[in-house]
């Protein structure tokens, strides 16, 4: 199987969404959402910065953050709208259609989950704006927006990062790798004998894990424990996830 839209995303029906609680001294909402704007600022002042795709994910990361540290507290809200804005800016660039994807679905989970929000009119429409415009740019033009979201230099195929989202009926988990890669993946069911929890794991081929990405990363919540990424082989990245 090949992967083309530079990210693996593992969906998982079935949950009943669980907050997840920050660990002690961890940052408060309101600082993480301070913060993830002072990334954007600083995206989009930098004609460098901005050219390359990894950078734009870093500052949408932190603003699904803040949603991730209090999904019911007030700045929730706030981080979807703009970690959903940031996927429109970065569309507009890149013209790959996951990004307008991701923006699609935070906008309508901020109509979904927070009705009476002002971001939910604001939401509204974000998602009127890109569902009206119809038809596609010319040839042209789209390689030249593509032309503005380029690869970081001399960087090999590599997982660059890991998310996930829980809602109310499925856990999203999205592998960021820096190219096309070749993929297989396969369910193993649960093994008492071996403490071994029933799991999901997604062999990555010709890929390289990045030094300093977060690879183990708890979930916790009513479907997944964790998901985690190491290099099972020189040339094979694995990653794996615990149902």
């Amino acid at each position: 199987m090949k992967l083309r839209n530079q990210w693996v995303c593992l969906l998982i029906c079935g949950m009943v969404m669980m907050g997840i609680p920050g660990s002690a001294g961890a940052q408060r909402p309101e600082d993480k959402f301070h913060s993830a704007e002072a990334c954007y600022e600083r995206l989009k002042n930098d004609p460098v910065r901005v050219k390359y795709r990894h950078n734009w994910l870093m500052c949408i990361d932190r603003f699904t953050d803040v949603y991730q540290e209090n999904p019911s507290g007030a700045w929730a809200a706030a981080g979807l709208f703009h970690a959903a804005h940031l996927y429109e800016e970065l569309y507009k660039r890149s013209q790959n259609p996951s990004d307008r994807h991701e923006a699609v679905d935070l906008y309508q989970r901020i109509l979904k989950r927070f009705p009476r929000s002002s971001y939910s009119r604001k939401a509204a429409l974000a998602l009127e704006g890109l569902n009206s415009r119809k038809g596609e740019p010319p040839k042209e033009e789209v390689r030249g927006k593509e032309a503005e979201i380029k690869k970081e230099p001399d960087r090999a195929n590599s997982i660059t990062g890991i998310r996930f989202w829980s809602n109310p009926t499925y856990t999203r988990v999205v592998v960021d790798v820096s190219e096309e890669v070749g993929y297989t993946y396969k369910l193993l069911e649960k093994d008492p004998t071996l403490n071994r929890p029933r799991r999901l794991y997604v062999d990555l081929e010709k890929t390289r894990l990045e030094k300093d990405i977060t690879n183990v990363v708890p979930i916790h919540d009513d479907l997944l424990s964790e998901v985690r990424a190491g290099q099972h082989q020189p040339d094979l990245a694995r990653v794996v996830v615990d149902i």
